[in-house]
């Protein structure tokens, strides 16, 4: 159905439960199987976190216990990759955590989530790419770091910037690569997989049998920094986990994305969780924790021992990161079409080249913009905005769970009554996260923990209108509710220094959904009212009303009242699309 805006309220804060994603371009290949999808969210997250993150957080903040900070993460990333794969079987587009948000909460909602989801894989594309720098350098026999370059800021004899044109190299071929299309480029990343797969499990098991004990209590203890340290280095580090989400926006290039995608995100992030938790364990026990390197820890670390394995690893580690940059470059440049086909960013970018069938024009600007970054901006500076931004994102889907299974638009129980419940979580959860760090008194903590059981609690008391058809969550709402609580809990953790410029970014993005209003809303107006600005869908539950042959872009979401019927047609609508191989 179509809806005609008549004032700003309508437009900010109503509600969809639904997307406008019709697009009057070429759609993309149905190309993309479980392997595709699993080999892509592995190489998203091995290459991210083993190879970057490692070596920093070890000696910086959790010294031998940072295998306790990678299963931390793991265990919060599953409570909200429980969501993921609820949302992914069900609704079948592009999009992800933006494309959820919006259904629950309303537009204003899905472009903040979608804003810091941008934040996330730009900034994390840049910080892999520079790993991948880094790497290369000791693969050719040179100190990492040895060929970036140190320029004066200009009228400044003090300051400089540091330019790393490797990292702009990268990340130049990597857009040329996904440029050239979907499946030929998801061929090199399933072989660049094998390569790093292959260099993780030498480290593990080259480094077993010369881990030294004691460098797990010397000379400071294994937790040097204390619990907090643990917690801050698995705020930190959360951005590794961000391949699983990267697989839900392969949905409209997926070939059977109602079962794929779930699985690709269990399988990955299982099989990813053990591999950083024995990396790690393995690391920490080769030197004691303020002796490694923090650009290339696994490579320096081995070469000691083994001189021709510091060659082998950094050889896998740049596939790794190499793997993780080009993850990146395609959830970005996907999330970029989602958000032009909703007019939330100029429209052009949701172009679909004819002859690869793919966003071209998206995936070159976000080359430019993820090289940009990589040439200029310091590493450590990049890592701890990735994971505000990520745990954000993770933390709306979460409660999205447990709102979508008992409000339906325009049926029901007002909205209201999931807001307050909602609120609760929220206000609870920040009140035990944030002044967990700052020595705060132990009361206030405890009144943040009444406030999250009793949101939790209110959620129980509130009718189930919405059940999935496919994957449900667990305990529901429960599980969402804890999984939110244990994102906020990461961002109490990162301090000031990353809150600030996370809502400098955040009220640049509020201007710019509120200047596309004006401009959206101008345009509604100059056409006397008689066309809307937006062709809506009509959503009550997410699930769309899919029949075959049409575009899911171009479908509508409705109540599932024949639930089978709708996935009947949704697998015709997949088959009818599926390109073979």
């Amino acid at each position: 159905m179509t809806v005609k805006y008549g004032s700003f309220r309508q437009y900010y804060l109503r509600a969809k439960d639904g997307l406008e994603v019709k697009s009057k371009d070429k759609e993309m290949k149905r190309v993309l199987g479980l392997f595709h999808l699993s080999a892509f969210g592995v190489s998203a997250i091995i290459g991210g976190g083993i190879f970057v993150v490692t070596g920093i957080q070890a000696k910086s903040n959790a010294g031998p216990a940072v295998m306790l900070a990678y299963l931390l993460s793991g265990a919060v990333a599953t409570l909200t990759a429980l969501c993921y794969a609820e949302f992914a079987s069900e609704v079948v587009i592009t999009g992800g955590a933006f494309a959820y948000a919006t259904m629950m909460y309303g537009k204003f909602f899905g472009w903040m989530v979608g804003a810091n989801t941008m934040l996330e894989y730009l900034l994390a594309g840049s910080t892999v790419a520079k790993g991948f720098a880094s790497y290369f350098t000791t693969m050719i026999g040179r100190p990492s770091g040895s060929l970036q370059f140190c320029v004066a800021a200009c009228g400044s004899k003090t300051s400089a910037v540091i330019i790393d044109p490797i990292a702009l190299a990268a990340v130049v071929l990597l857009t040329a690569i996904m440029a050239f299309g979907v499946k030929e480029s998801f061929y090199f990343n399933a072989a660049t997989v094998a390569v790093s797969l292959v260099a993780i499990f030498l480290c593990i098991f080259l480094g077993a049998p010369k881990v030294n004990t004691l460098n797990y209590t010397q000379p400071n203890g294994f937790l040097p920094f204390g619990f907090g340290g643990v917690v801050k280095a698995a705020s930190s580090v959360f951005f590794a986990y961000v391949g699983f989400d990267m697989i839900a926006n392969g949905a409209e290039e997926a070939r059977n994305p109602r079962r794929d995608i779930p699985l690709a995100t269990a399988l990955c992030l299982g099989v990813c969780t053990l591999l950083y938790a024995a990396a790690s364990t393995v690391i920490a026990g080769l030197q004691p924790y303020m002796d490694i390197d923090s650009n290339a820890p696994f490579s320096v670390a081995l070469g000691r021992y083994f001189p021709w394995a510091s060659y082998v690893v950094s050889i896998g580690a740049c596939a790794g990161t190499f793997n993780s940059a080009f993850a990146d470059l395609y959830a970005m440049s996907r999330l970029m079409v989602v958000l032009s086909r909703c007019r939330l960013i100029p429209e052009f970018l949701a172009r679909v080249n004819p002859k690869t069938e793919s966003p071209i024009v998206a995936t070159i600007i976000t080359g430019v913009i993820i090289g940009t970054l990589a040439f200029f901006v310091p590493l450590e500076v990049l890592a701890d905005l990735v994971s505000m931004g990520t745990l954000f994102a993770f933390a709306i889907v979460d409660l999205s769970v447990a709102v979508r299974a008992r409000y339906a638009t325009g049926k029901g129980i007002p909205k209201w009554r999931v807001m307050a419940p909602s609120a609760l979580v929220v206000i609870g959860s920040c009140l035990v996260g944030f002044p967990f760090f700052y020595q705060v008194h132990w009361g206030v903590i405890l009144a943040g923990g009444v406030l999250f059981f009793a949101g939790t609690a209110a959620f129980y008391t509130l009718p189930v209108v919405y059940r999935p058809e496919g994957f449900a969550v667990p305990l529901n709402p429960f599980l969402p509710c804890l999984g939110t609580l244990a994102n906020i809990f990461l961002i109490g953790s990162l301090g000031p220094s990353t809150w600030l410029p996370w809502l400098g970014a955040m009220a640049f993005a509020v201007l710019v959904f509120a200047l596309n209003g004006l401009y959206q809303h101008r345009t509604w107006w100059r056409k006397g009212g008689k066309e809307t600005m937006y062709e809506e869908v009509d959503a009550q539950t997410s699930m769309p009303s899919i029949t075959a042959g049409s575009s899911q872009f171009g479908g509508s979401f409705q109540r599932p009242v024949a639930p089978g019927n709708l996935a009947a047609a949704a697998d015709a609508d997949a088959e009818a699309k599926v390109t073979p191989e």
